[in-house]
């Protein structure tokens, strides 16, 4: 009954453009310095929600949108640590917040 909903929403709702125009969408774009991780992977993740279900692992998932991450995050993280999604944010949002308190800092020393 619950994968009948599933299925009749995302044929109601989902997009019907053909994986490869997903795939160009996906990669078309990386992450710059002023783009949080949390809005960044939203949207990555939403094109990726596109593809025919089942297509990827959440590992692969990761691996596809990993390369596309600033690269002051891409140095910092080692994929083989994470494994979910939920992880990969949780690191970068780390990475984030150092980076800005380093920046804050260094305003403050230049006054």
């Amino acid at each position: 009954m619950w994968e009948e909903a599933k299925k009749a929403i995302r044929d109601a709702f989902a997009s019907k453009r053909p994986p490869y125009k997903i795939y160009i969408d996906l990669f078309s774009e990386k992450q710059d310095i002023k783009t949080l991780m949390d809005t960044f992977l939203c949207h990555k993740r939403a094109l990726l929600a596109e593809l025919p279900e089942n297509n990827h692992t959440e590992e692969q998932q990761i691996n596809l949108i990993f390369g596309l991450l600033h690269s002051r995050i891409r140095a910092r993280i080692h994929t083989e640590n994470i494994n979910t999604f939920d992880e990969l944010l949780k690191n970068a949002r780390k990475i984030e917040e150092s980076h800005l308190e380093e920046r804050s800092s260094k305003r403050e020393g230049d006054q």
